[in-house]
């Protein structure tokens, strides 16, 4: 809830209201529909994965050089006779987030030991934590669609009702997603970032840093997108929503056709690679992918 109010005030100072402004709705979840992080609490199924995942990292890293070069550099900060461990604790994950939480916050001189501040450490602390929470989405497509999935596909859906919306076509409340809106801001996590990452197939293998953030833009072609004006008849139909492109008939195809997602990452464009064929982007820039081909990443793509 903090975050939510420091983002508003952020992107609407107080100074910017009028005095008939009406002040933001702020909608609160149940954290069983939580999906802005993999939520293994209300997924039995992928706390399972995610678990075995874990065990396999600490079976790999806990006796390897790199753990015995942390443990040496930081011993001496340590409970006696401990050391650090994948899990259970004192975990590594745990002293690195604290420092990289340091390091945002007093980047000239962070308040920390030199040793939590030795560039080998952190770079061989991040190959561990790194296998530690992504391996699962890098290797399993069961773990990609329960821990991400769900939330793709509510950008997916919130991004057609967009689209039905310039159609004309009134929301129903059959399609889940986010709702028709000319900008979303969703707060997660460092996982989040990572694991969108890899099931879009452009993870960089690089911690996601604090302040990180995907950017998922929707562009229309007035050249050839349909317009509400001579698509009346669409008001009869279903919303497509969350439905994969399998499933939809040639008139909701054109629906999407001549609108175009891009992804950056870090304000730095993304090339997704499920959008480098022919007919999956804009012509002559692959990093403008069709909505109609996005739509169906999450029924076809190797990642998602």
């Amino acid at each position: 809830m903090e975050s939510v109010h420091q983002a508003l005030a952020g992107l609407y100072p107080p100074d910017t209201y009028s005095t008939n402004t009406p002040h933001p709705t702020i909608h609160v979840r149940v954290p069983k529909d939580d999906n802005l992080r993999a939520n293994c609490s209300a997924c039995p199924r992928l706390r399972e994965i995610m678990s075995a995942f874990v065990k396999r990292t600490g079976a790999r890293w806990d006796p390897s050089p790199e753990l015995a070069y942390i443990n040496a550099k930081l011993q001496r900060h340590l409970p006696p006779g401990q050391k650090l461990k994948v899990e259970p604790g004192p975990r590594l994950g745990t002293v690195m987030d604290n420092v990289r939480a340091s390091m945002a916050h007093h980047p000239d001189i962070p308040p920390l030991p030199a040793e939590f501040l030795d560039s080998e450490l952190r770079r061989r602390a991040d190959v561990v934590t790194l296998d530690e929470w992504f391996a699962g989405f890098r290797e399993s497509n069961e773990c990609r669609m329960l821990g991400i999935g769900s939330l793709a596909g509510d950008i997916v859906a919130g991004m057609t009702k967009v689209v039905e919306r310039n159609l004309g076509i009134e929301a129903g409340g059959k399609g889940a997603g986010l709702p028709a809106a000319r900008f979303a801001l969703l707060g997660g996590h460092h996982s989040t970032i990572g694991a969108m990452l890899i099931g879009l197939g452009c993870f960089d293998e690089e911690w996601p840093p604090f302040t990180s953030h995907i950017d998922i833009e929707l562009f229309r072609d007035e050249r050839t997108a349909a317009h509400a004006g001579r698509t009346w008849w669409l008001r009869r139909l279903e919303e497509i929503g969350r439905r994969p492109l399998k499933e939809l008939d040639g008139e909701e195809k054109r629906r999407l056709e001549g609108y175009y997602v891009r992804v950056k990452y870090n304000d730095r464009v993304l090339k997704v690679p499920a959008c480098a064929g022919q007919g999956k982007h804009l012509h002559g820039d692959e990093t403008f992918c069709t909505l109609v081909r996005k739509t169906d990443l999450l029924a076809t793509s190797p990642h998602l």
